[in-house]
C-alpha cells in the first residue's frame, strides 16, 4: 500500500494513512499530537497530507522520530 503515497498531495484522515502506511491509527493520533506528524484537527478527525505522512514515515525509518 505504499504506492498510495504516490498521487495528488491531497488531506487525507489519520485513519486512511494508517492503512495507506500499515500503521495502527494510534501510533499517528500519538504522532500527530506529538508534533511528529503534521496534522490538523479542524473538528473530530485529524487530517494530514500524502506529503507530510510520507516525510514523517521517511523519519520514522532512519530513527529520527521515535
Amino acid at each position: 500500500m505504499m504506492g498510495d503515497l504516490e498521487g495528488p498531495d491531497e488531506a487525507i484522515t489519520l485513519q486512511r494513512a494508517a492503512e495507506i502506511a500499515g500503521l495502527a491509527l494510534h501510533t499517528l493520533s500519538d504522532a500527530a499530537r506529538g508534533g511528529r506528524l503534521t496534522a490538523v484537527r479542524p473538528g473530530h478527525d485529524w487530517l494530514t497530507t500524502r506529503r507530510d505522512l510520507h516525510r514523517y514515515l521517511r523519519g520514522r525509518s532512519r530513527g529520527v522520530v521515535k
